[in-house]
Parts: C-alpha cells; sequence; structure tokens
C-alpha cells in the first residue's frame, strides 16, 4: 500500500497541490486508531496529539495542514484483510469512504469503524491549523459519508489497489469513482 500511495502522490503531485490535498501513508489512519483508547480516557483530549511524529508529518514546508493543504487521502485497513480509502476534507469537517465491498460492512457497523477517527479529528485539525483556518468549526465530529455509488469490487485481494485508485480518481476531480471510471478489466491492468 505504501508503495501505491508513494506512486499515486509522485504521478499528480503538481496537481495534488494546486488542488491542496495530499496523500498520506497507511501508517497515519492506523497511528490514529491507535490513539483512540488514550483519546477516549483522556480528561484533557488535546494532550492526546503532542505526538511530535505526527505534528512533524502535517506541517512539512509546502504541506502544512490549513495552510497548503485541505483535504488528506489515505487508505485504511477495516479488520486484517479489508482496504477502503478517505478522504478527509478539514474545510467541510467531513470524510468520505470509498469502499470497494459495500456488502462486507453495514452502515452502523462503518459509523462503529469510523467514529474513533471522527472524534479525533477536531482535536488534531485545532493542534496543527492556524486558527483562522478552522472557520468557527468547534470540536464537533468530522461527518463521515461512505460513497454510495462507487464501482464494486467482489474479488478478494483487490481493495487495497481499488482504494487508492478511488482516491486518486477522486484527488483529480472525479467526486463518485463509479462503474464508468472502474471495471473489472481496468482493475486486472491496474495491477499489471
Amino acid at each position: 500500500m505504501e508503495v501505491l500511495v508513494d506512486y499515486v502522490s509522485e504521478m499528480h503531485g503538481a496537481l495534488l497541490k494546486e488542488n491542496r490535498a495530499i496523500f498520506v501513508d497507511p501508517w497515519f489512519v492506523d497511528h490514529r486508531l491507535g490513539k483512540a483508547r488514550s483519546f477516549k480516557a483522556a480528561t484533557y483530549k488535546g494532550r492526546v496529539f503532542s505526538d511530535p511524529k505526527l505534528a512533524g508529518y502535517l506541517t512539512k514546508e509546502g504541506k502544512k495542514l490549513g495552510g497548503d493543504v485541505d483535504t488528506v487521502y489515505g487508505p485504511m485497513i477495516w479488520g486484517i484483510n479489508h482496504w477502503v480509502g478517505l478522504a478527509i476534507n478539514i474545510r467541510t469537517w467531513s470524510f468520505q469512504v470509498f469502499d470497494s465491498d459495500r456488502s462486507l460492512r453495514s452502515m452502523d457497523e462503518v459509523m462503529v469503524i469510523m467514529s474513533p477517527i471522527a472524534q479525533m479529528l477536531p482535536y488534531l485539525v485545532r493542534k496543527v491549523c492556524p486558527a483562522e483556518f478552522l472557520l468557527g468549526h468547534g470540536l464537533e465530529l468530522f461527518v463521515v459519508e461512505r460513497m454510495e455509488f462507487v464501482y464494486q469490487n467482489r474479488r478478494s485481494g483487490d481493495c487495497g489497489l481499488v482504494a487508492v485508485k478511488f482516491m486518486e480518481l477522486s484527488s483529480i476531480g472525479v467526486e463518485q469513482p463509479g462503474v464508468a471510471d472502474l471495471t473489472d478489466n481496468a482493475v486486472d491492468i491496474f495491477r499489471k
């Protein structure tokens, strides 16, 4: 997944910069989830995000969240074997979930998985973004939207590749990567 994310990020580097977007490695979302227990238990939730690795990652020159970047694209693994793509938009205080096999989980199950991230993101954004960028957003949860009309691939082993492709298409302006954009034959070609 890291190789795919790096490849797409390099291939579309200029367009991503123009669109104020970045791709993050899989560890980014996994790192967030790793903080869920300490976040839930913390009295002062902002302290959970004093991690210098994370803050440094989101404040790199030219890739500063809130300064240079509005949208963060990252893959997320559900369980041990299903990848989805995320498009986190801090301007709209929301994120989209690109799931190539919606039959695996109901929306209620998706919300259980995504709730920790939706709860933690406001604290993270407040930590690394300039105050003027917050546009009046407080600590309310990020809105979670699972994309409805995206290509569905039920073949085992394609979900990671398809998740990265969903993020790539979204990052270049395709709002709902559907069956016109992806097919089983196209996924076979992407694998090559």
